[in-house]
């Protein structure tokens, strides 16, 4: 009777193991499904964005073409319909007058049209600082490249020539459609007497690239149908005359090799693809043809552009770590009970262990690559059309409150070097420069403050004026600046290390904005104030943008003029670093995986030596584990506990546990099959039991 009531409640604890087993294996399925099925969402709707983005960016651009097109082909009708084509020179002035925005226009008749002794007659406009001066372009005839825009049209089709250079630096493209004799000349497909080109400067299409995108960071480049460069929001990559096939041997263009698929080919709708560059850092790099043209626009956009919420990710991820974890440890008690061989203990106490480690280790790694999110709100601005964005956010604010605009002073930064020489003071070197716009007085024009130093020495080395009134001033810094910094999750922290500007004309409306247009890469990715040998002992850079943040203070420190009825915004350079991992692991992990071990071979050697050696092994031990743990608040020079001090914590725990077992073991009789038992009990359950508290401790850390 006995028997079978065992049997019962071994065959109830199996169905409920089962059950248990069942659900949780459910649960870890289905949130690894949803943990997938929302990374294809988020994959797709950045896809979406950047198709977006890049359609409306070439829209944009085609509409702006559309327009000079438009008036070139309706002055081309004019022309044809005209019966008196000796009078054209007037009719040409007056459609220039009438038409600002063509910068030039033309009327070029074939060679010895209106008679044998003038082979040349082109008269040619051109708007040049509204002023409009007159010529006759001669040699159009002769079978040269530069010639294109008149041979193509005679052939009667309409063309956007390849870009060009003007003799006075001006990066120019052509639109030229043909004209004919009379329009029933046109209709009866006879040959076209002439040609009506109009050139187009291609700066207002940088400009209009500076603002891509609006919404996400990254940029665009626009070429013509042969692979030349038309357009760059850089304008010193658009003047060294380059093509594709030069500038895919820079590595910031090498994702053009994969540009062949647009340039050059037909086809409808946006493509994209990513890629990776730059130490793996990934990039959506989209292509689509400008309408009216056989331009192709490329845009690349930085995949960290599209910040998901890391701290959801992380958790969303150790949760689906911790229910496989539970299913995996329901299903070995299940085999143990199922087979009823406990004999198996060991390897189910290292399995166990192991597994614990194994989670452990996934979450430092998902804290690694999901870092808790934090800190003071701020406006990163990465971009000139963010910066544009911001500047015309301020000014309307501004108008609003009735008061008066600010000046916005281009600045610059270039960092050297970066030391932690305390656990709060940074030493940082590096180069600042300002562009005075004329608005400023040449007396108000000092250099920035940094608010946060406690010490600094500020050097100027260089000055340079424009023709303009701009003059550009720059100066090295050498500066000590404090800052308060979250330790406690060392050794997998990172740190935010900013530089706070303020602009040394304090106090006068002057606002700082991020000079974009001094450095050859700009992007979220592009680390475009940081020195490209830069040495972070210990560290690993990953990331650095300009932001604003806002401050608004109860003084007017004295300054009548000082706006205290709003915040301030204030320019930061933030250095986004982690901590490389070796360092730590040596000085820290290495140890205390040490010292558990010996702790656990002293636990095995109880039964074989006496009370006082083993008391001797453990205050060795003990001293053992309170010089490493002195030595690592040493290093760390920080007031506050830290999550690795856990770890030595729990050593001490289990030392005092040790004690307690060995005394208790002495005190009985060595031989008892209680004692025996107790103790076979405490070796199997050891590391489980270690490596699953370091995982709950894991766990609250950061999850």
């Amino acid at each position: 009777m006995a028997e079978k009531h065992s049997k019962n409640k071994r065959y109830f604890f199996l169905l409920i193991l089962s059950l248990l087993t069942v659900v949780t294996v459910g649960i870890t399925i289905s949130s690894y499904i949803a943990l997938k099925n929302d990374s294809v969402a988020f994959h797709l709707s950045m896809k979406n964005t950047v198709v977006k983005q890049t359609s409306e960016s070439a829209a944009q651009i085609s509409q702006k073409l559309l327009k000079i097109q438009q008036h070139v082909i309706r002055f081309s009708e004019i022309v044809t319909a005209s019966k008196n084509k000796q009078n054209i020179e007037s009719i040409l002035k007056a459609e220039f007058e009438k038409n600002k925005e063509l910068f030039t226009l033309n009327v070029t008749f074939k060679p010895f049209y209106f008679s044998p002794e003038r082979q040349y007659f082109s008269p040619y406009y051109q708007r040049i600082s509204e002023t409009n001066t007159y010529s006759n372009l001669t040699y159009y005839d002769k079978d040269l490249e530069q010639y294109e825009w008149y041979h193509a049209p005679m052939q009667g089709r309409s063309l956007w020539t390849e870009p060009y250079f003007e003799n006075n630096g001006v990066h120019m493209t052509t639109f030229s459609v043909p004209f004919y004799e009379s329009a029933s000349a046109k209709i009866n497909g006879e040959k076209p007497i002439g040609v009506i080109p109009s050139d187009v400067s291609l700066s207002f299409l940088t400009t209009e690239l500076k603002k891509f995108p609006f919404e996400i960071d990254g940029y665009a480049m626009l070429f013509s149908n042969k692979g030349k460069l038309i357009s760059h929001p850089i304008s010193s990559v658009v003047r060294g005359d380059n093509d594709v096939s030069t500038l895919v041997k820079v590595p910031e263009f090498n994702f053009l090799t994969t540009a062949d698929q647009c340039i050059g080919s037909d086809y409808n709708g946006v493509r994209i693809h990513s890629v990776e560059q730059e130490s793996s850092q990934t990039y959506l790099i989209a292509c689509t043809k400008v309408a009216n043209t056989d331009w192709t626009l490329i845009t690349k956009v930085s995949a960290d552009a599209f910040k998901a919420n890391a701290d959801t990710i992380r958790r969303s991820n150790i949760e689906l770590i911790v229910w496989g974890v539970l299913s995996i440890l329901l299903a070995s008690f299940l085999y143990i009970v199922f087979v009823n061989n406990f004999e198996v203990l060991w390897s189910i106490s290292v399995f166990v262990a192991s597994l614990f480690m194994l989670a452990t280790i996934l979450v430092w790694v998902l804290a690694r690559v999901y870092p808790v999110e934090g800190g003071v709100s701020s406006i990163t601005v990465s971009s000139i059309a963010q910066r544009e964005a911001f500047e015309q956010g301020l000014t309307q604010r501004l108008h609003d409150m009735r008061l008066p605009n600010s000046i916005f002073l281009p600045t610059g930064i270039a960092v050297e070097s970066l030391e932690f020489i305390t656990a709060n003071n940074v030493k940082i070197t590096g180069f600042v420069w300002h562009k005075f716009p004329p608005q400023i007085a040449p007396h108000e024009r000092k250099p920035f403050l940094l608010p946060e130093a406690v010490s600094s020495e500020v050097v100027e080395v260089y000055r340079e004026s424009s023709t303009s009134g701009e003059e550009l001033i720059g100066w090295r810094f050498n500066a000590q600046l404090r800052q308060s910094f979250d330790y406690f999750k060392y050794p997998f922290d990172q740190k935010n290390v900013w530089i706070r500007l303020w602009p040394g004309q304090f106090g006068k409306g002057v606002v700082l904005v991020p000079d974009f247009e001094s450095y050859s890469q700009i992007g979220p990715g592009a680390n475009m104030a940081i020195i490209d040998d830069i040495v972070l002992n210990g560290w690993s850079l990953k990331a650095s943008n300009f932001n604003y943040i806002y401050h608004q203070y109860n003084s007017n420190f004295g300054l009548s003029g000082f706006n205290t009825q709003g915040k301030t915004p204030e320019l930061y350079y933030s250095i986004m670093i982690e901590r490389n991992f070796i360092s730590p692991f040596v000085t820290s992990l290495l140890p205390f995986m040490i010292i558990a071990s010996i702790l656990f071979i002293t636990l095995q050697t109880i039964p074989y030596s006496s009370y006082g050696e083993i008391r001797d092994n453990i205050i060795a031990i003990a001293f053992t584990i309170l010089l490493a743990h002195y030595s690592m608040r040493e290093r760390l020079s920080i007031s506050e506990v830290v999550y690795f001090e856990y770890f030595y914590f729990l050593l001490y725990l289990i030392i005092f546990s040790v004690m307690v077992i060995g005394h208790q073991y002495f005190k009985n009789e060595r031989s008892s099959h209680k004692n025996h038992r107790w103790f076979k009990l405490l070796s199997f359950g050891y590391w489980p039991v270690l490596s699953s508290t370091i995982l709950l401790l894991t766990l609250s850390t950061y999850y």
